[in-house]
């Protein structure tokens, strides 16, 4: 007959709740270790909340240097394998909560283990420390536990650094994980980059960010991300001799790629994001790599994957993180049909994605789509040629800095840049039909234009006449010849032609002749150019007729 997993684990975790012995502690354990995904249902079915709280909390008194290290083992085993489940996890977090003070004296016992030459033993405790610090309350009692004793979470932390690079795969990835726990506490921070044993737990996650141990690699990409979230943390890996910083962005980025591996990739995710966000070095130090558009482009597929949500989202965070500053987003805009491609797989997957997924990735095809058009545009004259416009303030969907133009509909020219102020003073081109309007820039996009409002300004002096020259002399005549104003401001009248400051002939022409002038006498020749508003500055010559 076959045996039946469920109520064989049934029975052996009734008979330990009777007989919490040596002997049915193994056989349970045995029993678990096959069905180890079961052990938190049926241990918290078959008992009362009440009943599995006094076994569990049995179990952990009697783990100490009297009762032998497989005793010790098989507690740590069974009490870590219930935080497989979310409801186990919830019911030791409550168990330690409402029993610290108790449960105090187990840390340095578990301290011991660690330490123990048994591999097994090791790993077990290791598991039992992460499913305890995986709850605030058990990082509250590891504070508690270094408030009592200051060198216990400094010995904790050297221990667990020395473990990430165990020989047996299970004792790191255990380690590992407890100190990405502990990362979630402030004292935990604290303790791993303190000092100069501070310097070595960080380079010891840098390397271990290249472990053959994918375990490994996720919790302590997920470590060391927590920590250089921290200004202070973050400098103090750049300082680091042997180039840390580059050596984990590097790390990072070819976990980022690993096939197959979702849970890695997000952790990578995790690092680099944090990486870009702490410092505006970080995050050059990213963009500026030859791989930086194969790392954006990367980074876009993995937040575009509907088969690993969790994964999308971390790698959503880290893609806006890299658009957040105008390197990355320029480069990032270079992508060929890049915001298609966010906009196509959101409609898609509409029904499936988690409000912050999609919250996120909007909010990515906002950041590229250009300025909305200035609002309240108005105008008013203020002199002749002197306009003074308004318009609402833009906000800008992204890192770039934005500005307004004032531009002219009917020539499609900028008249005036008022820099980022929703609001200029500014003058106007004489005898001029302007239909104005305002439109914000940004270095890589600009608005549709405002409302515009239409002005025509009145008649100006025109420039003065260019190019005048004398053509000839002769005894008793001057001949002058000029080219038109660069600006007539309205309609040329014509041009007045003065000799010693005296009006002496008007024009229509583009030549004059002074005549009946004496022989060989100098003269102070003037020509202007004049139109209804006035004459144009005068060009003087100063010419001599010939001699006989």
């Amino acid at each position: 007959m076959l045996s039946d997993p469920v109520s064989e684990l049934r029975e052996g975790v009734l008979r330990l709740a009777g007989d919490p012995g040596p002997d049915t502690l193994e056989a349970v354990v045995a029993l678990a270790q096959r069905s180890r995904s079961i052990l938190p249902d049926i241990m918290l079915t078959v008992l009362d909340p009440a009943a599995a709280g006094t076994l569990v909390l049995q179990l952990l008194s009697n783990i100490d240097t009297h009762h032998t290290p497989r005793w010790c083992g098989n507690v740590c085993f069974l009490v870590s394998a219930l935080t497989d489940e979310p409801r186990g996890s919830a019911f030791l977090a409550s168990l330690v909560s409402e029993n610290a003070a108790s449960l105090q004296r187990l840390l340095p016992e578990l301290l011991s283990l660690i330490t123990a030459n048994d591999t097994e033993l090791c790993m077990n405790a290791c598991g039992l420390l992460s499913a305890i610090v995986e709850s605030e309350s058990g990082r509250g009692l590891v504070s508690a536990g270094a408030a009592h004793d200051r060198h216990f979470l400094g010995s904790l932390i050297s221990i667990l650094t020395l473990l990430l690079g165990a020989k047996d795969a299970n004792v790191a990835t255990n380690a590992s994980l407890v100190l990405a726990h502990l990362t979630l506490s402030p004292d935990g921070c604290q303790g791993m980059t303190r000092g100069e044993e501070g310097e070595a737990v960080l380079k010891a996650l840098v390397r271990a960010l290249t472990s053959k141990v994918t375990g490994v690699k996720q919790n302590c990409a997920f470590c060391l991300g927590r920590l250089v979230a921290i200004p202070r943390v973050f400098n103090a890996v750049q300082s680091l001799p042997d180039n840390q910083l580059e050596k984990a962005m590097q790390a990072g980025i070819k976990m980022l790629n690993s096939k197959g591996s979702p849970e890695l990739s997000r952790s990578a995710c995790f690092l680099l994001m944090h990486m870009c966000n702490t410092s505006p070095s970080g995050h050059l130090a990213l963009m500026k790599r030859l791989d930086a558009p194969v790392l954006l482009f990367n980074t876009l597929n993995l937040a575009l994957q509907a088969d690993s949500l969790d994964l999308s989202w971390m790698a959503t965070l880290f893609y806006r993180a890299m658009c957040s500053s105008k390197f990355g987003f320029l480069l990032a805009r270079k992508a060929p049909k890049m915001v298609r491609r966010i906009e196509s797989f959101v409609q898609a997957y509409d029904a499936r994605l988690p409000d912050a997924n999609k919250s996120e990735l909007n909010d990515i095809i906002s950041m590229f789509q250009p300025p909305a058009a200035p609002g309240s545009f108005s105008l008013q004259m203020t002199a002749e040629f002197e306009a003074r416009a308004k318009w609402d303030k833009v906000t800008a969907n992204n890192c770039l800095p934005l500005s307004y133009h004032v531009i002219d509909l009917v020539t499609d020219t900028v008249v005036h840049d008022a820099g980022d102020r929703p609001g200029a003073t500014f003058t106007l081109a004489p005898f001029t039909h302007f239909k104005l309007a305002v439109r914000a820039v940004t270095e890589a996009d600009q608005s549709p234009p405002s409302s515009s409002v239409s002005v025509r300004t009145p008649e100006s002096p025109p420039t003065e006449p260019m190019d005048v020259r004398v053509l000839a002399t002769t005894f008793t005549e001057i001949w002058l010849n000029w080219a038109p104003p660069a600006f007539p401001n309205g309609v040329l009248r014509g041009y007045k032609l003065f000799k010693d400051d005296v009006l002496d002939g008007i024009t229509h022409e583009q030549s004059y002749t002074f005549s009946h002038l004496t022989p060989g006498a100098p003269y102070a020749l003037h020509v202007c150019a004049y139109n209804s508003a006035g004459p144009s500055r005068s060009v003087a010559l100063s010419c001599s007729t010939q001699l006989k």
